[in-house]
Order: structure tokens, then sequence, then C-alpha cells
């Protein structure tokens, strides 16, 4: 059963769990590591069971996280949770084409375009400076490969904010936000 969105603050690496990618091919040089090289830190985890889809309220820090059990809205300036319902949503709801569901909190009556279970385009796959996502790897600017971390569960989106400054890490059980810097 779906539990309630959390969240937990990380300080450092830690190790995730061992797993296999799912379906992305696994390219042939990569610098295995827990986390991400820098400037990427892993600042915050939000725990969501059943995590359906997540997409960013147009002109705002907020992101709108969708689940079978409720919405909840992160607010990238503090990483933190600031809006959740529980809230049931029919299927039929989130997945018409697009993928659009309306934002809670502070973007109350926003329609989202969001990504993940039912598709409905991607994530950003590179940042104006360089840095890239391609076959399950994080590519650098100078064109170093860095593994990602191997999923909790099934993958929904991988994929940076639209300003570059935040890689999106989803799958069915979390939310993992790596930040550029401190």
């Amino acid at each position: 059963m779906a539990t309630a969105l959390g969240s937990e603050e990380v300080e450092g690496p830690a190790s995730p769990p061992q797993s296999g990618f799912g379906p992305y091919p696994k390219p042939p040089t990569l610098n295995p590591c827990n986390d991400l090289p820098a400037p990427w830190t892993r600042r915050a985890v939000h725990f969501t069971g059943g995590l359906a889809g997540i997409g960013f309220a147009h002109g705002t820090n907020m992101l709108l996280v969708v689940s079978h059990v409720g919405r909840g809205v992160v607010d990238f300036a503090s990483s933190e949770l600031v809006a959740r319902d529980s809230q049931e949503i029919p299927d039929s709801e989130f997945q018409e084409n697009p993928f659009v569901v309306t934002g809670i909190g502070p973007i109350a009556g926003v329609p989202v375009h969001c990504f993940g279970l039912w598709g409905s385009g991607v994530l950003s796959a590179a940042t104006q400076d360089g840095w890239s996502l391609q076959s399950g790897a994080l590519y650098s600017p100078s064109g170093a490969a860095h593994q990602l971390p191997p999923p909790d569960a099934a993958l929904r989106a991988v994929g940076f904010s639209p300003d570059g400054q935040v890689l999106l890490y989803a799958t069915a059980a979390s939310l993992i936000l790596y930040y550029r810097g401190s």
C-alpha cells in the first residue's frame, strides 16, 4: 500500500541499495560512485509510495509530486515539502495526454505538466553549461561519465530543473534532489 509523502534531510553521501538500473544499458567508461560528483550534492530525499510523476509549476521554484495517494509540493529554494494533500487521484485524471495535474498549496489551481509513469515528455536531459544525462549516466562538461545511483524502486523520471541547478531522480518510492554546490 502506498504511503504519504515524507522527507529526510541528507547530509553527506549514503550508500544506495545495490540493484540493477532498469532499462538503460551501462555505459562502458564509468566512474562508479555511491553519489554524484562535485558540484552535485544530495540535499534532500522525499519518500513517497506510488509516485506517478513530477512537474514544475511554470515561473516558480515549486515542484509538484503526484502519487496515487495525493499530491505534494516541494520548494527548491529550501528543498522542503511545503504542501501536501492525501486526496486519492483517479488514474483517469492523470493518465490523460498531456499528463497535467492541478497544483495545491502555493501553486493551487495551477495546471502543471508532469513527467513520469505515463510519460508526457521528458525532463531536460542537459544543462546550458554542458552537464548531460545519457544511458543511465551523468556526464560532466569534460565528458567524464558518472553512474547514477541504482534506483530503490521503478524509475519514473530523471532530469534537470529548468534552470539546470537541480538534478531530480524520481522513482516509485522516492524523490532525490541533487543541488549544485553545498
